[in-house]
């Protein structure tokens, strides 16, 4: 009866997965880091592995599924169902991983925890790897924990299937490699590690090898990335992001001093928990938890490169869960607390998102100048043409549909060609994105305004700058600006 009660709630936990990670997933357009995905899958595999060896920081495997989703269509439903299916398969795994941790009564808390988490939910919903990054390393961790039993018929069959599961993960995102080190240092210092093991890690090398020699290239390529955030903040972000993702404002006290409160009273819970669980499975949490920080400092790690390895945290947590009410009122307010960012994400809450670039709303800006231009109009826009299909291409030209000719403008072109373009026609529209170049957008703006007559503006996500805030002094700016001039009439 227990067993089917427990069922029945995994069920109801991965169809409030599947909800979270479905609804109105193609309501907003593509993201940045999407269109390079869709960029480096349009291409044949042979020249997308050539390039991203020395133009990216990931292995090839993610992009090389692009390129086959693209054979069968292009809508942002469509493509971001890949990241949904793992997004909601990795629910019920985790059901199975804390079973085999601990108890069933874990594997439901933490299955639950994964199905809610705000950062999880909001990668299973953007075109990129991390979803499945995040469902593979669960299974390698499932598989790893299950070689820990005597039986040796079947742990060589969970060897096999790790062994598979690894392969992947380091075909799938770079930073594969530290779950590889966190298995090397849970076997060493559970003095679990034999010549059966190191067979393997040799075996996981010559299949790794073929990229292995590629990696040198992708760390030159990511050696040029600089970080304006202090490492020491790096730190709070990384563990802030992994409950609440890029949804939720940092410096929202009135949410984040409660959650704190609450966090410390579940990891004294936690530990007292922990304690009790069998020596190689503490020494595999414990190295969960701590060797990916050591990544951090580098300038090339953001935090959602780290988040698959909140699992090892998420876990631990749900441990804590017992029947007592205090137990609870804990993890009900733990749950309630983080839900805040989950509502802001879906209602498009500009004020508390990190990045308002995957806001932009290109479908409405060109309904705009579809209803205000022709063809014998013209609009500057600002946005680096920096992906490529059959030719290059901006995310404001991937949504445009009008008849007006679309002119990529750049600082460094100099206000003169603009001019000299924008005097052969009658109307003129520009699309201004703020987070390309904020000088040259203001120039050309009043240049338009000084010469021209304005039929229309709009405005959208008046803007913070995070960093600001450090500096004592709060920025404020509008990301995106949109215009329609014509020429004065004589």
């Amino acid at each position: 009866m227990e067993n089917r009660k427990n069922i029945f709630l995994v069920c109801l936990i991965s169809g409030i997965g599947i909800f979270l990670r479905f609804y109105h997933l193609g309501k907003l357009c593509f993201w940045c880091d999407e269109f390079l995905a869709i960029s480096y899958g349009w291409q044949p595999l042979k020249w997308m592995v050539n390039y991203i060896t020395f133009n990216d920081a990931h292995p090839p495997l993610f992009y090389t599924i692009v390129h086959f989703l693209l054979k069968s269509g292009f809508s942002e439903f469509y493509l971001r169902s890949l990241p949904a299916l793992f997004g909601i398969l990795s629910i019920p795994l985790a059901f199975f991983v804390g079973r085999e941790f601990k108890d069933e009564k874990t594997g439901i808390i933490f299955s639950l925890i994964v199905s809610l988490n705000p950062a999880l939910i909001l990668w299973s919903r953007i075109l990129k790897s991390y979803s499945l990054f995040t469902f593979f390393l669960l299974l390698s961790f499932y598989f790893f924990m299950k070689t820990f039993k005597n039986n040796e018929n079947k742990k060589i069959r969970y060897i096999f299937l790790l062994f598979i599961s690894d392969i992947i993960l380091l075909y799938l995102h770079n930073f594969a490699f530290i779950w590889i080190l966190i298995e090397g240092i849970t076997l060493i210092s559970g003095k679990k590690f034999n010549k059966n093991w190191f067979f393997y890690y040799l075996s996981l090398l010559l299949f790794y090898l073929p990229w292995l020699i590629r990696i040198p290239y992708q760390l030159k390529f990511t050696l040029g990335v600089v970080r304006p955030i202090p490492v020491v903040f790096r730190y709070f972000y990384v563990l802030f992001y992994f409950f609440f993702g890029e949804t939720l404002y940092p410096l929202n006290f009135y949410i984040i001093i409660p959650f704190l409160i609450i966090l410390v009273f579940i990891l004294i819970n936690s530990f007292k928990e922990f304690i009790k669980i069998e020596k190689i499975k503490k020494l595999l949490i414990v190295s969960g938890i701590i060797t990916p920080f050591f990544l951090i400092p580098f300038p090339s790690t953001v935090p959602q490169n780290l988040l698959p390895f909140s699992i090892f945290i998420l876990l631990l947590l749900s441990i804590s869960f017992r029947k007592k009410l205090l137990s609870k009122f804990l993890f009900f307010s733990f749950l309630l607390i983080t839900s805040f960012s989950t509502y802001f994400y879906f209602t498009e809450n500009d004020k508390n998102f990190h990045d308002v670039s995957k806001l932009i709303p290109y479908r409405e800006i060109n309904k705009i100048f579809v209803e205000n231009l022709d063809k014998k109009s013209i609009i500057f826009e600002n946005e680096r043409r920096q992906f490529f299909t059959d030719k290059k291409f901006s995310a404001f030209d991937w949504y445009y549909r009008g008849k007006a000719k679309v002119i990529e403008i750049r600082k460094e072109g100099g206000i003169e060609r603009i001019k000299k373009i924008a005097k052969n026609y009658e109307k003129i529209g520009l699309f201004l994105n703020y987070n390309e170049e904020t000088e040259g957008c203001e120039e050309i703006k009043k240049y338009f305004m000084k010469n021209y007559t304005l039929i229309y503006q709009k405005k959208f996500f008046y803007n913070e700058k995070l960093l600001s805030r450090l500096k004592g002094k709060k920025e404020y700016y509008w990301f995106v600006e949109v215009y329609i001039f014509e020429k004065i009439k004589k």
